[in-house]
């Protein structure tokens, strides 16, 4: 998804969470309404480490404002964790492909 784009894309450009978004601004239901039209509230958060946004976790409800502030504080304390996870995963996934290219 690209930065700026979408409901997660603008969270990880913008670095700001969104709490209760409106889940119909993502593609997927501009092209399939049937797909998330179930779908109310979501919840958004940039996964950020020490070199910057990494990715975006972002959880859906199909319940209007399902989000509480309770769950948001239990979101956000896992996301640094999460965020340090994907980009060892990605700098593992690198260091292999380059391990077996020769340049």
């Amino acid at each position: 998804m690209p930065l700026g784009q979408e409901l997660s894309g603008w969270v990880a450009e913008n670095r700001k969470l969104i709490v209760n978004g409106n889940p119909s601004v993502e593609t997927g239901h501009l092209t399939n309404p049937a797909k998330f039209s179930s779908l109310s509230s979501a919840l958004s958060v940039p996964l950020e480490d020490c070199s910057g946004v990494v990715g975006v976790l972002t959880l859906y409800s199909q319940e209007a404002d399902a989000f509480s502030r309770d769950q948001l504080r239990v979101v956000q304390a896992i996301t640094s964790k999460l965020a340090v996870v994907i980009r060892s995963a990605l700098i593992y996934r690198k260091a292999t492909a380059s391990a077996t290219s020769d340049y």
